[in-house]
């Protein structure tokens, strides 16, 4: 499951396995399904365009972030920073989530970028052992094929 933070300390969880999206467990539709990829890639795409003022620029700042998104090189959270590979990408969100994880046991109420420094932090000390975590969460997901590892070197 992946958490996903709200406001003032509440979250929910989602997992995507066999086809199958479930929130907080429960087993969405598979109409719910297309519509939330639906929405969300609409909406992701369209904001790669957001602070341009001719349609030529919105245009091309969209395809840029569909030849990122094909490519496998999204930039990791907002306000832009740099592409990265999936395995990458993935390593970054596990020390997010060990972070998180101890935050929310203990209570301690720090702010996104407190948790996004510590996660940084975490990622630079342990970087092989979280690649290591993260190449086994993507070869065990049906969003990942043997290809995409293999096509990058793994």
């Amino acid at each position: 499951m992946t958490k996903i933070n709200l406001w003032a300390q509440e979250s929910f969880e989602y997992e995507y396995e066999d086809g199958l999206l479930l929130v907080n467990g429960q087993e969405i539709s598979p109409a719910m399904l297309i519509h939330t990829l639906e929405f969300g890639l609409r909406q992701m795409i369209r904001d790669a365009g957001a602070g341009e003022k001719e349609d030529d620029k919105r245009n091309a700042a969209a395809f840029k972030k569909i030849d990122a998104l094909i490519a496998g090189t999204l930039r990791q959270g907002t306000g832009g920073g740099k592409r990265m590979d999936p395995v990458e990408r993935r390593a970054r969100e596990i020390a997010m989530r060990k972070v998180e994880a101890a935050v929310f046991a203990k209570k301690l109420g720090w702010t996104r970028k407190a948790m996004q420094d510590h996660a940084d932090a975490l990622y630079k000390r342990d970087a092989e052992k979280l690649h290591n975590e993260a190449i086994a969460e993507l070869a065990a997901t049906t969003e990942t094929s043997e290809d995409i590892l293999a096509d990058l070197g793994l």
